[in-house]
């Protein structure tokens, strides 16, 4: 018997009833499975070889590369934001493409996510609540997790008040004409039987650039980042490509 597809527009909106049972992030089933890859990718970005396997993979570690050089011009150290990073993958990204580069990192992500962050990467600080906007960051990012945020457009304010210069915002689904919709995301790579079920958001992207725009910042540089090539069963845009834009502080706003 076939699978449902793996993405599907909810119409009725952002619905969490859809994820009481799986837990969405903060699931031990989704850590474990990241946990499994954690090492390989390490030891992948240590290489003097390619740094990924694939191009995707290869352009989004050479664009934070390209923000993370632009951050730290004329700087000896930085610090850094990451919200919902996981372990903190793009600290030992960026250790390894500037090793002599002193970054304060700090990752917020679920408790579960946090718990075993903090046994596979002892040099970052993470957080499992919101005190980690209680201080700016030379560069604040969210790599894909705005999407997953019920209160995204107050994540996003969060978001650009702790920052003092810099905002990376990426990998997230916009589109040109719809509104704003949800998506029931069932990620079978956590449970290849049932599906572990995400929502996420998929954006208008006029709302969501003006959003950040609104508060004081302006796009220096936008970058085309991977390709989607998944279907969204029933949705009123479809979103072929993931972007990322890097936004820096106004002085004049």
């Amino acid at each position: 018997m076939a699978l449902p597809p793996r993405f599907e527009y909810l119409p009725q909106g952002w619905d969490p009833e859809l994820i009481n049972k799986s837990g969405s992030w903060d699931s031990k089933a989704v850590v474990k499975k990241k946990a499994e890859a954690w090492q390989q990718q390490v030891t992948s970005i240590q290489s003097p070889g390619v740094l990924a396997p694939t191009i995707d993979q290869h352009n989004l570690i050479i664009t934070y590369g390209f923000v993370v050089g632009v951050v730290a011009q004329g700087k000896s150290s930085i610090s850094v934001l990451d919200w919902g990073g996981g372990f903190g993958w793009y600290y030992n990204i960026a250790k390894s493409l500037f090793p002599s580069l002193k970054i304060d990192y700090h990752c917020r992500d679920v408790p579960t996510m946090v718990a075993q962050g903090r046994k596979l990467n002892a040099e970052i600080l993470f957080h499992k609540d919101d005190r980690c906007f209680n201080r700016k960051y030379d560069l604040v990012m969210a790599n894909g997790s705005v999407s997953y945020s019920p209160e995204w457009k107050q994540t996003i304010l969060n978001l650009t008040n702790c920052s003092s210069k810099y905002i990376y915002l990426s990998k997230d689904a916009l589109h040109g004409k719809a509104p704003t919709f949800a998506v029931l995301d069932r990620s079978y790579q956590y449970d290849n039987k049932n599906g572990h079920n995400m929502l996420i958001w998929f954006f208008n992207r006029s709302e969501y650039l003006s959003l950040v725009t609104g508060c004081g910042f302006s796009l220096l540089r936008e970058f085309k980042l991977l390709n989607f090539s998944h279907e969204v069963i029933n949705a009123p845009e479809q979103n072929r490509e993931r972007h990322g834009f890097l936004f820096h502080r106004d002085n004049n706003k």
